[in-house]
């Protein structure tokens, strides 16, 4: 019997239905027992996530070839901090990808498994569970020597680091969706001399590359290569003044994102957006709604680079 000496954690998430009834929501329960069309995927997805986590426990457990193995279930992710793992695997979809993304440094690959590949977007995820066998081998044969490296970013407001690392997207808007976001938008130039510009729009899209294909792109932006060291931000739907005929003119761009270099523990170099909040209820959404940060009027927000995340087995 072989044994290697690595420690793995398994983050995983609860179907809907699951959650549904550890919380005893009947209006939910009763539609799903009334078949409504609303919920008709309850139990499917719900099916599919518990024979992914269990394939996945018999196979990690299996043998004993590992030091250590948990299961968490990422509502918890708090106390993942605590331990020092090797490898995180992930068990969901992207959103679960995302969530457990904010936790691990650099020196912690993540590897992602969707769990309801029919139902659910997996873009950073690897396999589903007809390919978990093949995982498995790989991790206890040659614990998976691919890997690509993708740029986070960095949320501070007045100064003070938010926290949290995004993996994904942030999106900077007005609280209510329906109310125009007022700001300053400070962004480099092809010189990387920082420019600034008033404007009202529906707020800004800034996303990572891995983020690209997501509400950037159908913001307007463009699709990246995922190793690429850009940020892309998008204004959406910037305000067209019918009186003085004036349009903004940075409603889309890029910024370079130099990578952390962990043996320095200090970024070489990098470029940021600045933003000064002029709109009274707004907010930063950071990853759809994994983290939400309240911002007022005099709020200055800067985003800037992060370490990168190694994600195991792609390229």
């Amino acid at each position: 019997m072989s044994f290697i000496d690595k420690k793995i954690l398994v983050m995983y998430k609860k179907s809907a239905l699951e959650l549904a009834r550890e919380n005893n929501n009947q209006a939910i329960l009763k539609l799903v027992e009334d078949g409504d069309p609303s919920v008709a995927n309850y139990v499917k997805s719900h099916e599919m996530n518990e024979k992914t986590i269990q394939k996945l426990k018999e196979g990690l457990l299996q043998g004993n070839w590992f030091k250590k193995v948990d299961f968490l279930y990422r509502a918890n992710a708090e106390t993942f901090k605590k331990n020092k793992y090797d490898l995180v695997i992930t068990v969901g979809g992207d959103g679960t990808f995302l969530w457990a993304s904010k936790f691990v440094g650099w020196e912690t690959p993540i590897l992602g498994i969707n769990s309801d590949s029919e139902r659910s977007v997996g873009f950073y995820t690897l396999t589903d569970i007809d390919g978990l066998d093949r995982v498995i081998h790989d991790l206890r044969e040659t614990w998976w020597d691919r890997n690509i490296h993708v740029e986070r970013l960095q949320i501070s407001v007045n100064g003070k680091k938010v926290q949290g690392r995004i993996l994904n997207d942030i999106l900077f808007a007005a609280t209510h969706p329906a109310a125009m976001t007022k700001y300053s938008l400070t962004v480099p130039n092809q010189n990387n001399e920082y420019i600034t510009e008033e404007q009202r729009s529906s707020g800004i899209w800034i996303s990572t590359a891995g983020g690209s294909t997501g509400a950037n792109l159908s913001a307007g932006g463009w699709i990246l290569p995922i190793e690429d060291k850009r940020a892309q931000y998008v204004v959406r739907e910037p305000m067209k003044n019918l009186v003085w005929g004036e349009e903004h003119r940075l409603t889309h761009g890029f910024i370079s994102l130099d990578r952390y270099d962990p043996t320095a523990y200090s970024f070489r170099s990098s470029q940021k957006i600045e933003i000064v909040c002029k709109t009274r209820d707004a907010m930063l959404a950071c990853d759809g709604d994994t983290i939400t940060i309240p911002v007022t009027i005099g709020d200055k927000i800067e985003i800037f680079c992060d370490e990168y995340v190694t994600i195991l087995g792609k390229r």
